[in-house]
Formats: C-alpha cells, sequence, structure tokens
C-alpha cells in the first residue's frame, strides 16, 4: 500500500512527470488525458461514458453485421443515443456467440480515422480458443493503461524490469526466433511502454526454464520488478525458503491465473516485495487496476465499461457477487458488447477511499464456473486442503516447491507434490489431521505422493486443483 490514502489530481500530475516521454512523442498529450480522468465528477464521468457507449452501439447497428441484425430483433434504434437501460435488453455475447459468429462480428468499416491493428486469441481454458481482431487504438490502450498502473504502483521507470512468461508471451530474439531455454533476452528498454518512454532496461527468461534454474537467474541479475504468471511466483516463493532473502524485488506484478489471499501472502512475504495485481482479457485488453491505496480494482472506463451481473443478466446488489461483462469503448474493428468473461467479482458503488473516482469493484474470484458443477462436497474438500496448503508453516514446507490436489472419478484425492529434497513426517500428519476432520464418518480417502513435475493444462495455466470428473481421467502415480 502506498503511505498516502488519498490522493488527487496534483499528487498525480507530479508522478507521471517521472515518466520522461521520447522526443518524438513529447507531443502526445494521452497520459495527461488519462490522468485527468482518474478524477473527473460524477456528472462528468457519466456523460463520458454515455457518450463512448452511444458511439460504439451507433456504430455496431450500422456496421457490424451481428449487431445490425441483433438491434434490429430487439427494435434498437440505429442512430439516436441509447437510453439507459437499453444496454440491459442485449444478451450477453458468449463465447461460443463469438465462435460461431466471428465474421459477423468484424465491421465493415472502420470509423474515419480508424486503423486495423493486430488479432489476440483466448487461451482456451474454457473452450476452444477464440480469435479477436483489434483496431490499433484498441491494441495502443494496451501500453497506454500499463503505463497507468506503473504509476500507481510508483513503480521507478529507470529500474530494471524482468518478465518470466511462456514463449509467446516474451519478446522475440533478434533474428526472430523464440527464445530457447536457459537464454535470457536483454533489451535496452522495457517493450512497449519503453517504445513512448525512457526506461531501465528489460530481462526475459522462459517460464518452462526449471524452478532452480529461474531462480539462480533471479539471484544472478537481481531486477527491481518481475513480472509473472501467479502460480509461478508462488512456486518461487517456496524455492527461496531453502535460499537467502532476496534484498533486490521492489514490486512484483501477477498476471493470468487468480491470486488467493493466502498465496499472496506467502509470496510477499518470501519477495519482501508488494504484489500488484489488474484485471485483463486477452479478447479485451487491459480492464482493470488493483487500487495501492485501497486494494479494489479500479475499471480503465476510457477503454471499457463493466458490469456485474446475476444469473438473470441483471446488475447484482453492490457488496454481493456476480459475472462480470465487459463492453469494448475502443475496439470498432470487432467491437465486443456485454462480452461474458466467465470471471465472478464483487460489485462495489460507494467512493474508493484513495480519492480516483473511477468505477471500481472487488474482490476477483476468477473462474468459479469450471467447477462449479463439481458436488459441493467435493468442492469443500478441496477448499479445506488448499488452504492449509497455502498456510503451511516454513518448518512444514521448506523443501515443497509446488502440489497439486487431484479428485479421482471414484471419489477419492490425491495430493501430488514437487520436492527439492523430502517433506518432513509432520507434514503429511498435518494434512491428513485436516483431512480427518474435513470428512468426518464418510470413507472418503487422501493419498499423499512426491511426483517429478506437475502438468499445466493444455492452456498453459495451472490450476491447484483439478478432478476427473472436470478433463479426461488420468491414472494414479501409482497405476503409471
Amino acid at each position: 500500500m502506498i503511505d498516502e490514502m488519498n490522493v488527487n489530481l496534483a499528487t498525480e500530475q507530479a508522478e507521471q512527470r517521472r515518466w520522461k516521454l521520447r522526443p518524438q512523442f513529447s507531443d502526445l498529450t494521452v497520459w495527461d488525458q488519462l490522468v485527468a480522468n482518474e478524477f473527473l465528477t460524477n456528472d462528468e464521468r457519466r456523460r463520458q461514458q454515455e457518450n463512448g457507449l452511444s458511439r460504439l452501439l451507433i456504430f455496431s447497428a450500422n456496421q457490424v453485421p451481428h449487431y445490425r441484425k441483433l438491434f434490429s430483433r430487439l427494435h434498437l434504434s440505429q442512430s439516436a443515443m441509447p437510453q439507459p437501460n437499453e444496454l440491459l435488453r442485449i444478451p450477453p455475447l458468449t463465447k461460443t456467440t463469438i465462435k460461431d459468429n466471428e465474421a459477423a462480428l468484424v465491421a465493415d468499416r472502420l470509423p474515419r480515422g480508424g486503423k486495423i491493428g493486430g488479432s489476440t486469441h483466448t487461451s482456451g481454458t474454457t473452450g476452444a480458443s477464440m480469435r479477436i481482431l483489434h483496431s490499433k487504438r484498441s491494441q495502443d490502450m494496451y501500453y497506454f493503461l500499463a503505463q497507468r498502473s506503473r504509476r500507481w504502483d510508483r513503480i521507478d521507470p529507470f529500474g530494471t524490469a524482468a518478465a518470466i512468461r511462456q514463449r509467446p508471451n516474451l519478446p522475440r530474439r533478434t533474428d526472430g526466433t523464440p527464445l530457447p531455454d536457459g537464454e535470457t533476452l536483454q533489451l535496452s528498454a522495457w517493450p512497449g511502454i519503453g517504445h513512448y518512454f525512457q526506461t531501465g532496461p528489460f530481462l526475459g527468461f522462459a517460464k518452462s526454464n526449471s524452478l532452480e534454474s529461474i531462480a539462480d537467474w533471479i539471484e544472478k541479475y537481481q531486477p527491481d520488478t518481475i513480472l509473472s504468471d501467479s502460480s509461478l511466483l508462488e512456486h518461487l516463493a517456496l524455492e527461496f525458503q531453502r535460499r537467502p532473502p532476496l534484498k533486490c524485488i521492489h514490486t512484483l506484478k501477477a498476471v493470468s491465473e487468480p491470486l488467493t489471499a493466502g498465496r499472496r501472502a506467502r509470496i510477499e512475504k518470501m519477495f519482501g516485495a508488494p504484489i500488484n495485481l489488474g484485471y485483463g482479457l486477452n479478447e479485451i485488453g487491459i480492464i482493470a487496476a488493483c487500487c495501492p491505496e485501497a486494494g479494489r480494482y479500479h475499471v480503465h472506463d476510457e477503454h471499457c465499461l463493466i458490469e456485474i451481473v446475476d444469473d438473470d443478466n441483471q446488475p447484482v446488489t453492490p457488496g454481493e457477487f456476480g459475472r462480470i461483462l465487459v463492453t469494448t469503448l475502443t475496439n470498432f474493428a470487432m467491437p465486443l458488447i456485454r462480452y461474458d468473461t466467465g470471471d465472478i467479482a464483487q460489485a462495489l458503488d460507494d467512493p474508493c477511499p484513495c480519492g480516483r473516482t473511477l468505477p471500481s469493484f472487488g474482490q476477483v474470484l476468477g473462474r468459479r464456473s469450471r467447477i462449479d458443477t463439481l458436488p459441493t462436497n467435493v468442492i469443500s474438500l478441496a477448499d479445506a486442503i488448499l488452504e492449509v496448503m497455502e498456510q503451511l508453516p516454513e518448518n512444514l514446507s521448506r523443501n515443497l516447491q509446488m502440489y497439486q490436489l487431484y479428485h479421482y472419478r471414484d471419489g477419492n484425492f490425491e495430493l501430488r507434490t514437487v520436492v527439492a529434497d523430502s517433506l518432513p513426517p509432520a507434514f503429511a500428519e498435518h494434512i491428513q489431521q485436516v483431512w480427518r476432520a474435513a470428512t468426518a464418518s464418510n470413507s472418503t480417502k487422501l493419498r499423499i505422493t512426491n511426483v517429478d513435475s506437475i502438468r499445466p493444462a493444455p492452456s498453459e495455466k495451472f490450476f491447484h486443483f483439478d478432478s476427473d470428473l472436470l478433463s479426461p481421467p488420468i491414472l494414479r502415480s501409482d497405476q503409471v
């Protein structure tokens, strides 16, 4: 948390001045506009959101075949400013609808001055991968908003930034080939942001390197900031329990996967640095950034709008949890209106104590819908074991590197652990004690096994819990 709970326009303008634009971009004012937008009055913000939504809906009704047909069926105007509740009449856009109507969701033409950018692909975690076409403005917003979140987190623009990611998420080598294992990518400036601003150097390392190699790499290069998947940061935190404390890390950026409070506490304790969170999707870009002062998520409403809805697709009451729907405001190449992310978050409507007036929402539970089809007792048992694993004292977890709980079709469970040496007998005793209390009188069994590795899902996301009921059955470790 930043020391000053209340920030204002003057403090953020001063912080923005620490970031020096490269001479060829010195006349760009987009970041000054972003700073000013953080402190609009409620009336100013409402008008801005209404105008942005109106432009998108009118454009989509006239230039996007899918919406032209849909809006006509719903009797929505193709030329007049939409009424406040008209958005609620538009059914949420599902991944299936996008897959079935990909060509019809692409605009016939862009607004005057608009340009096509690139395309992104979803990970396929909850189904088949999708290709989303972006406008150049939508694409540029990624870097504009990435700098905003780093300003909020008071990151030193001249520090050394490191990223440990899957190869497709890392810059390529100078010859255009992907970064191989064992090799460090060294750039004189941060990717993306460094195109516009003067920054310190950048280091890249592939996530596919061994955990020990990655830890050695961090000790060697001593970066100021590290960006990586949430699960890898936890695995590194466990690995560093056996190593001398790191003194170099100032901030961590966790991406790609949900992060529970317990895992976050473990990572921050071991690295001695705060984790900066954001919320984004390949389909949309950066949607929100976590408020450093208050912990809630602020929506980048220059780029998109969000709703948090119930099972009837109506807004939930503030304080309640619901599904996140996102409407892009900058991607006129392939507009996504009320896109159903599948993620669950808490709705908020009170002012943020930090002083920023950007809309906000609370805790993100991630795609809980992935496991919602499982029996309630299975989810309860999984939660009990995962919670105790997150809170293991160091004397029980010192040699632990990663873990996964697996549920078999016969109802029994297996806790898989990857260890550097061996775990003390007290580890298994502790876990089984919790298990006995959770299962009470039923006969469900928990087997604890050591494995050489735990493979991520095809999407490259790491799941701390998986089940035969969610994926094709696999053999137990004693049946291989």
